[in-house]
């Protein structure tokens, strides 16, 4: 969870590898009929949750990343309809949300999981955008 956001839309000496070389990795390692859950951070929710609030410190990381060692930024923000698009140009044939609690993975507390006020799930915003592609 949260990890497409780490790779950049170009490679460079220290990220050889783009976002879009990771999804093409990841479509080709699947089966047909196989299904990849992404779960990034929401920037759509993130711009709202700024807006309603002006407070920033609180979204700061979905834009960002954490910033906790060297590597732990983000190059690139989603949005349903951005990261639509870049699977179905991959070659995934459909692609849709998910709801975290409807999975079979449902309890274990991953970032498909993050809401604002932080684990407010009854009554928080989720910030998390959770997509799933199948082959």
């Amino acid at each position: 969870c949260h990890v497409l956001e780490h790779f950049p839309n170009k490679p460079f000496e220290y990220q050889p590898r783009t976002w879009e070389d990771v999804l093409k990795s990841w479509h080709q390692a699947l089966k047909e009929g196989g299904i990849l859950r992404l779960s990034v951070p929401d920037i759509k929710a993130a711009c709202e949750h700024y807006l309603r609030t002006n407070d920033f410190q609180s979204v700061q990381a979905f834009f960002y990343g954490g910033q906790k060692y060297d590597f732990d930024f983000h190059y690139h923000g989603w949005s349903e309809e951005t990261l639509t698009k870049a699977l179905l140009d991959i070659g995934f044939r459909e692609v849709r949300l998910y709801d975290w609690q409807k999975t079979e993975h449902y309890y274990v507390d991953d970032y498909s999981q993050a809401y604002l006020p932080h684990m407010d799930k009854a009554n928080g915003k989720l910030m998390s955008l959770n997509i799933e592609a199948i082959k």
